[in-house]
């Protein structure tokens, strides 16, 4: 949804959420544009709330894991 924004760090950013939604609207977007960014920024919220950004933050990244394979 936004390039300079992971998704984690748009759970954090509830300027950015209200910027995505805003602009949606505002550019006149039709439903679907606007159902995807509403049901985007609920996703994210929802990971937030329910840990699953933390539980990822502890796995290492995947590359880490293949250098131990070489």
């Amino acid at each position: 949804m936004t390039a300079d924004l992971t998704d984690e760090e748009l759970a954090d950013d509830l300027e950015a959420q209200l910027r995505l939604i805003t602009d949606a609207y505002r550019r006149g977007g039709d439903d679907y544009e606007v159902d995807q960014v509403l049901s985007h920024v609920s996703w994210v919220r929802r990971m937030k709330r329910r840990g699953i950004y933390e539980v990822f933050s502890d796995v290492p990244e995947a590359e880490e894991d293949h250098e131990d394979l070489e």
